[in-house]
């Protein structure tokens, strides 16, 4: 059976199941995929594209003949900057990221930020070593990142630092705004004036905190408390924090401590509670949703809707379904069901959301109020990531060898970027993409 006939079958079982559930609107159809053009071009503005090969830097951008290498060797992940004339990237062998890079997409200007001696300071070499962990863009010069402390011997044991640092990629000057244990993990406001921080807590044993600091790591509102989540292993559980795009509030689904452990017999269910945020300290609770613990909640950017995937049947039956609702919980809409691992937690970008379902790389886009459509008529997509609300890049398989390809909601014929060859660490897709208007 040809793979494209697989699609026809699964898009018919799937328009079933939307009516047997009620939602006959939702069936989606598979249209045959065009074979990718040679020539990337955006309907509008300027792609810029980073990736790695083989462990080299890659980039392209719109207008430009062919990619150019702007670094060789030991290259795990690019983050580009937010008008994409700058790239930073994470560097170490087997993939260990041990230093923080920066570059300017002429291929010119390439500078280590922050590397093992920076990173040492206060830690016992016999604890382990310092790595990167999260690296997010302030603006177009100024990066923010944390760390985590590896064993230096294969094998579980690794947390994160709970740190803070600040780089600037134009001049190299590093900062380390919290020391160990006074950071967390980070979300920059839109407005890059502040960032919420989270310190996960230890279950059982101390409360977990958000709060907010400024882009020089000092103090600016405690807003909220809550009680520290198993994860039944020895890693913390660090809420998600959504930013509105206006900066006005955050958004967040704290989870009941033992959402994780399924519930005894004619125990009441285990919910996660929402939250909404305000930069003043208030903390308003907006209602609960009965979400897996790798499930939670995830809101549209402007806040008005969530999905999340919820237990369907009893846990033996390994069932999931994902459920659209308003953005306090209201009014759920089951969307699809499917066995475990058959449905991936859905991500929203600035017009609607994808998940994947299925096949791997099986990825269905939903705008709310709008049936499911295949993504790029049913390309298979992996890693994909939207460049802006319009323009979407992704790999055309989970590992390499594979085809970088650029869709544009404009355009339905998907274009090559690239022939990868060799990615990162594992032969995963590790790229990035930015489109200015």
């Amino acid at each position: 059976m040809s793979a494209r006939l697989r699609l026809r079958l699964y898009a018919a079982w799937l328009a079933l199941g939307c009516l047997l559930i009620g939602l006959a609107a939702c069936a989606p159809t598979l249209t045959p995929t065009p074979s990718p053009t040679l020539a990337p071009t955006p309907s509008t503005g300027r792609l810029s594209a980073a990736w790695v090969d083989a462990g080299n830097l890659l980039v392209w951008r719109t207008g430009e003949a062919a990619p150019r290498r702007i670094a060789s060797g030991a290259v795990i992940q690019p983050i580009l900057g937010p008008d994409g004339s700058r790239v930073a990237f994470t560097r170490g062998p087997r993939g260990s990221a041990l230093s923080l890079w920066a570059a300017d997409l002429d291929g010119v200007a390439e500078r280590e930020l922050a590397g093992p001696d920076e990173l040492a300071i206060d830690l016992d070499p016999a604890q382990g070593a310092r790595q990167i962990g999260q690296v997010a863009w302030l603006d177009a010069r100024t990066v923010i990142f944390n760390t985590l402390i590896v064993p230096r011997t294969p094998g579980p044991g690794g947390r994160k630092a709970d740190d803070l640092w600040r780089a600037d990629a134009q001049t190299g000057a590093i900062t380390r705004l919290l020391a160990d244990g006074q950071g967390g993990d980070f979300a920059i406001s839109p407005d890059g004036t502040a960032l919420a921080l989270v310190t996960p807590g230890a279950y059982g044993a101390a409360q977990g905190l958000i709060r907010l600091v400024d882009p020089q790591g000092q103090p600016l509102t405690e807003l909220l408390s809550f009680e520290a989540a198993s994860t039944a292993s020895e890693y913390a559980f660090y809420p998600s924090v959504h930013w509105l795009a206006d900066s006005s509030a955050l958004l967040v689904a704290i989870p009941d401590r033992d959402l994780i452990y399924p519930p005894g017999a004619g125990e009441t269910p285990r919910l996660a509670a929402l939250w909404r945020l305000t930069p003043d300290g208030a903390a308003e609770p907006l209602g609960s949703v009965p979400a897996t613990f790798f499930g939670l909640p995830r809101w549209s950017r402007d806040g008005d809707w969530l999905t999340y995937l919820q237990q369907e049947g009893v846990p033996a039956d390994n069932r999931l379904g994902l459920v659209l609702a308003h953005g306090d919980g209201t009014q759920p809409t089951p969307l699809v069901s499917g066995a475990v691992g058959a449905l991936e937690p859905p991500v929203w970008d600035a017009s609607g959301f994808t998940y994947t379902f299925g096949a791997p790389g099986q990825v269905w886009r939903v705008q709310p109020g709008r049936p499911p459509i295949p993504f790029a008529g049913g390309d298979p997509a992996f890693a994909l990531r939207w460049a802006d609300a319009t323009t979407a890049v992704y790999a055309s398989a989970a590992t390499t060898p594979y085809e970088l390809r650029l869709f544009d909601l404009d355009n339905p014929i998907p274009a090559r970027i690239a022939v990868v060859g060799g990615a990162a660490e594992g032969g995963f897709p590790a790229f990035d993409a930015v489109r200015i208007p």
